[in-house]
């Protein structure tokens, strides 16, 4: 008999990606309008606007009452999209926030990225606050500052020599795009608590006067490792078993392309020996996992482990694993 062990601790799912970021759904086409709905139409974002009735766009988009949250197609009113068919407008009939619940972990590196536009004003900026988490104030990461003809700069980023609530160590760098967006990107660690956090963007100002008629976002790309950790802390199994019930290493996130591979190493404390109770791939202390680009939400990875079959009488032996750590690459943390 075997058992296997890991120090990791129960599971419970978290969300680890972010959705619709182009904000391309629901979508108008082949209409040109904007459109007004409840966020439940609107697939990953929350507001916190007020509930009122909408705006609806047909035929596609009919109108529902709800916390609002307000999207435009590209074209309309001859502001084109910065990427895809549709981008939002922040507020929508009253001063509210846009955001999106996802796990973070002390720690982690995040690379941040979206697109900025104003609406009403050449000379004034539109304003936009990006920040974590819904107190004001705290936790920012940068404010854009824009006008309908692409100029603008950084108004202030945050998290640069001191730390901004958990924000730190933060880079913001912007560019002129197309068609008067401007592009503001960077990069932070996050030093705030490991839970769930309200990621997103707030007017803070609107160059045309009216706080509901400004502040264009679109095309935001927000980077997070991806987690990784063992399926169970431990397993126990029996020599001869046609199908061992072996830990599996479990993803949640984005991998991103060309893949990343988890190195989980033997340790000293085991007391199974490798080549007569167990073997490697590799044919070491080392096992490598290799996990392909894409989007998991707790997908399971099996170990490169195979138990040896002796056929004698022994005693319970013990193999213990850890995951190696790859900062640039993984997050080691429970999902």
């Amino acid at each position: 008999m075997l058992g296997v062990l890991a120090a990791v601790p129960a599971l419970a799912q978290v969300q680890r990606t972010f959705v619709n970021l182009g904000f391309e759904l629901p979508s108008a086409a082949p209409s040109n309008c904007y459109f007004q709905v409840s966020e439940a139409l609107v697939p990953g974002w929350t507001t916190t606007h007020p509930s009122q009735n909408g705006v609806g766009c047909a035929p596609n988009v009919a109108q529902t009452p709800g916390p609002l949250i307000e999207i435009w197609r590209s074209g309309y009113n001859s502001v084109v999209a910065r990427s895809g068919s549709q981008f939002a407008e922040l507020n929508a009939e009253a001063s509210s926030r846009i955001y999106q619940n996802v796990c973070l972990a002390t720690g982690e590196p995040i690379g941040w990225r979206f697109s900025h536009r104003g609406r009403q004003s050449a000379t004034v900026n539109d304003v936009t606050e990006f920040r974590i988490g819904s107190s004001a104030g705290t936790n920012r990461v940068v404010r854009a500052a824009t006008q309908n003809d692409g100029d603008g700069a950084v108004n202030t980023c945050y998290g640069t020599s001191t730390a901004d609530g958990g924000v730190s160590g933060n880079s913001c760098n912007h560019a002129a795009a197309s068609n008067g967006w401007r592009d503001y990107s960077g990069q932070f660690t996050w030093l705030g608590s490991t839970a769930v956090h309200a990621i997103g963007f707030e007017s803070i100002f609107a160059g045309g006067g009216s706080a509901t008629i400004g502040n264009f976002i679109d095309d935001i790309q927000v980077t997070l490792r991806p987690f990784v950790e063992l399926s169970s802390a431990t397993a126990t199994v029996r020599e001869g078993e046609a199908t061992p019930a072996l830990p599996t290493l479990r993803v949640v996130g984005t991998v991103p392309s060309g893949g990343i591979t988890v190195q989980l190493a033997v340790q000293g404390a085991s007391t199974a020996t490798r080549g007569s109770d167990f073997s490697t791939a590799s044919g070491t202390d080392t096992l490598s996992v290799t996990v392909p680009a894409g989007v998991y939400d707790g997908n399971d990875f099996p170990l490169p482990l195979s138990l040896i079959d002796d056929a004698a009488i022994e005693n319970g032996e013990t193999l213990v694993l850890a995951i190696t750590s790859s900062p640039s690459d993984y997050v080691l943390s429970s999902t």
